[in-house]
């Protein structure tokens, strides 16, 4: 019977359900039946050290009619109680067509271990505040129930925290910075001018014995949206100046505003970001002697000036910001010809003065410091001290909404890790993590008028049908 035409073949396929796509028969002599069956593709057996076929069995054949497997019928009504929704499949479904800007660096046909899903499941255990990797296996044995049914060939066993230390150290940082920017431009809202800080952070639990530091890495932060744009890591041998450098290359900034710290106020920084239809705003101090001297005469001598105060009270302190700012026509020749933009543009004053108590301090801690800036802002910008102290304010961002929520809700400061390619990927999650746990808590903010903070967000996210739930209210931009 094993034995038969291709038209006796078809004719027998013919009696299975048409909702029952994509089966096979197998004849079984002992039963003397056709057994139906679906082929689930192949799975890395490491007992065995081979591929082994998965199958599922729908059913049988005998005496002209199919029968249903009863234990497929019960699996069937289970899977379908438990089938996941629209929204989750929808998101689902995007955050594996981004994986695939990730390649598949192993043996096919030793794959346990798809990549899509590991990539997939790291993301929604990254929202849940797990980036590490025994945190993600254990994500994974926690919520295997729930996965299986989000994916259809979920992995039969575990994944051990070895097996995702080894996936994070062989995938190459720059594929996955790919991934964290196409998944960073789904959530990009455009606005009229946004400002991007570019500043430095360091992994301090990361340093060597024989380093000064651990591995420093150059951010790229859209304070506007509240999303990072782009980062890299930066070579032993040199510093910020060349990252900073590569990300004016490769980011689009045409019409904002970037802003740096002294360390990247440099003249072919500067040229580059007018030369791609950008604006600048530079921290001056005494890393640039001439242009610092000229700086500060014209800004304290000059009667051309535009002014502007700002107060804050907020977490225990008093802030005064008085904002000074002067055209930079006021420099040299010499000086505007080496700085590209700034002939039209203007020179910043930002004077702030400090007032902080806390309850069991008995005297008030006051400060006063005073900051120096260059801009390609036109001084004839109207509003020009007041939109300046906003973009000077908002530098800061990449501080308090990055680099901090980094260290305390991540504890990236304290990974003690030697292989730097794990730590770049490790990275690049809890970023790309953040980026989506801001949007849901700014849209919470705009939509419902609900303050989250990031931590609760987290508590939120705590299983992959609430994370998928998030990022697909996120990318059909519903909030």
């Amino acid at each position: 019977m094993s034995s038969i035409s291709a038209a006796e073949r078809v004719a027998l396929l013919a009696l299975i359900p048409k909702s029952e796509q994509g089966c096979s028969i197998n004849w079984n002599a002992s039963a003397q039946r056709w057994y139906v069956f679906r082929w689930l593709g192949t799975t890395y057996d490491p007992k065995r050290k081979r591929g082994v076929d998965r199958r599922e069995s729908i059913g049988y054949i005998k005496d002209g009619q199919f029968h249903y497997s009863k234990r497929y019928l019960l699996q069937k009504q289970v899977n379908e109680a438990n089938a996941p929704s629209a929204e989750q499949s929808s998101a689902k479904q995007t955050v594996q067509k981004a994986t695939d800007a990730v390649s598949e660096f192993r043996q096919t046909t030793k794959v346990q271990y798809p990549m899509d899903i590991v990539l997939t499941v790291m993301l929604l255990a990254s929202l849940a505040g797990y980036t590490g990797a025994v945190s993600i296996a254990l994500y994974w044995k926690l919520h295997r129930k729930e996965l299986e049914n989000l994916f259809e060939n979920f992995p039969d066993k575990d994944i051990s925290h070895d097996t995702v230390n080894r996936i994070m150290r062989q995938i190459e940082p720059e594929e996955f910075s790919k991934l964290v920017q196409a998944m960073t431009e789904l959530l990009v809202r455009q606005f009229e001018q946004r400002i991007l800080n570019g500043d430095g952070q360091c992994v301090r639990a990361s340093r060597h014995c024989d380093d000064q530091s651990g591995c420093y890495f150059f951010n790229v932060y859209d304070a506007t949206n509240c999303l990072l744009l782009f980062h890299s890591l930066v070579d032993d041998k040199t510093n910020e100046i060349p990252a900073a450098y590569t990300a004016l290359q490769a980011l689009d900034i045409k019409g904002c505003m970037l802003t740096f710290d002294a360390m990247n106020t440099q003249k072919q920084t500067a040229e580059l970001i007018v030369q791609r239809g950008a604006q600048y705003c530079l921290a001056v101090k005494e890393n640039q002697p001439t242009l610092f001297k000229e700086v500060i005469y014209a800004l304290n001598t000059s009667q051309q000036t535009q002014c502007c105060q700002n107060t804050d009270a907020d977490h225990g302190r008093i802030e005064i910001r008085d904002v000074t700012v002067a055209p930079a026509s006021l420099l040299s020749q010499s000086v505007l010809s080496e700085w590209t933009g700034l002939s039209k543009g203007c020179l910043v004053k930002v004077r702030l003065r400090t007032q902080s108590k806390r309850n069991y301090e008995t005297e008030v801690k006051q400060s006063d410091d005073t900051r120096y800036f260059i801009s390609s802002m036109p001084f004839k910008t109207e509003g020009v001290a007041e939109r300046m102290c906003d973009v000077i304010r908002r530098h800061w961002s990449v501080e308090n909404r990055l680099h901090w929520t980094l260290d305390t809700q991540y504890n990236q400061d304290r990974v003690q890790c030697k292989d730097k390619t794990y730590l770049q990927n490790r990275v690049s999650l809890n970023k790309l993590s953040l980026n989506f746990l801001q949007q849901g808590k700014i849209r919470a903010q705009e939509t419902y008028k609900l303050k989250y903070s990031i931590k609760t967000l987290m508590q939120m996210c705590a299983t992959p049908g609430d994370a998928l739930e998030l990022l697909h209210e996120l990318f059909e931009k519903k909030y």
